[in-house]
């Protein structure tokens, strides 16, 4: 696949804050690729640097394969999409779609074919006449995409632009705008801080932590083998604890601070003796009977069992004091009561070993 965006080495600093450190980033035609990150990680900085919003400290920017780093945000063939909406209040439906149109002198006829089809392909047609104060706020961020959509740009570049919505909302517009990526072939670079949305959208996540880039990768890969502790940690819930490295080979033998051995997924770069932290998801852990066999198993006492819909949580306070956390779906079966003795039990292949340090 061609390129359509590389960010190459790029930096901000304000005077003596540095609001993104040297990160390079590339996406391909018809990528959605996710920024991911908590308050401050640099991922809303980047974005700005990409739209000509803010310029780079050093650095360039390259788009379609130009060059476009001196040049200004209406120059580069983007097209943004706001929390905000940022509609014209005073404006129609129709007249908001149509205004980029208009500004880059399309002709009626064409303004009003291009209109009529966006609104199809959101599925508002009936709201052309309507007043943006007279939609939901679904309906809003729909025809906001809509007027993005409509001049097709470049690249979509769309801001936080779920977070004014709720739940339920918020759900169903992360449908409606994967089902546009996938049914118009556009490009899209997505900043969020939700981990959720951004594992259900996404092609690629780039993750980003401190300033610069943690990880990217798919979401499967950032999910199931976080490259560090942070990555493990901030995107869903995970049990992490601290080991020693006993012996590599077809699986990584770890030796915990309480004596117990954990066998983990092979890692060759690991050597004797090394500290390290180790990693399973919650829901690779499995509650389990006295005569079931895992490469691993400990045991403890049942803490807690708390129901989230769909999913069980079950807590287990082990027999060194520490605790360890297993999801699985919730079926109806029976439980043990709280403090009663249980076992987990999880194979090799489920638990990695991350580098240790935040």
């Amino acid at each position: 696949m061609s390129e359509k965006l590389r960010a190459e080495q790029v930096t901000k600093r304000y005077h003596n804050v540095v609001a993104l450190k040297p990160t390079t980033l590339s996406m391909h035609d018809g990528e959605f690729l996710t920024l991911l990150g908590p308050s401050g990680s640099g991922k809303t900085t980047l974005l700005s640097l990409i739209a000509g919003l803010t310029e780079p400290t050093d650095g360039d920017i390259w788009i379609d394969g130009r060059r476009v780093t001196d040049e200004s945000s209406a120059k580069r063939g983007l097209g943004m999409v706001f929390q905000n909406y940022a509609l014209f209040p005073h404006l129609s439906i129709y007249e908001n779609i149509a205004f980029p149109l208009r500004m880059r002198r399309m002709g009626g006829a064409q303004i009003d074919a291009a209109v009529r089809r966006v609104l199809e392909l959101v599925h508002l047609p009936h709201v052309a006449e309507r007043l943006p104060r007279e939609l939901s706020g679904g309906q809003q961020q729909r025809i906001a995409l809509a007027r993005c959509i409509v001049y097709e740009p470049s690249i979509i570049l769309m801001d936080e632009p779920l977070g004014a919505l709720d739940k339920n909302l918020r759900e169903q517009m992360q449908t409606e705008i994967k089902r546009l990526h996938v049914e118009l072939g556009i490009t899209i670079l997505y900043v969020t801080h939700d981990q959720e949305e951004a594992l259900s959208m996404s092609d690629r996540i780039c993750l980003m932590n401190n300033a610069q880039v943690e990880q990217i990768g798919t979401p499967a890969e950032l999910y199931f083998r976080p490259a560090s502790v942070f990555a493990a940690a901030f995107l869903g819930e995970s049990n992490i604890r601290s080991a020693k490295v006993l012996s590599t080979g077809p699986e990584t033998l770890l030796g915990s601070p309480d004596g117990s051995t954990i066998k983990v997924a092979a890692d060759p770069g690991r050597r004797a003796n090394e500290e390290v932290n180790w990693m399973v998801r919650p829901e690779r852990l499995k509650l389990i009977r006295e005569s079931e066999e895992y490469e691993n198993i400990r045991r403890g006492k049942l803490l807690d069992v708390v129901f989230v819909g769909g999913i069980t949580k079950i807590n287990v306070q082990l027999d060194d004091g520490t605790t360890l956390l297993a999801k699985e779906l919730t079926s109806g079966r029976s439980l043990p009561e709280r403090g009663q003795s249980v076992a987990l039990g999880w194979s090799a292949a489920d638990a990695i070993v991350l580098p240790p340090g935040a």
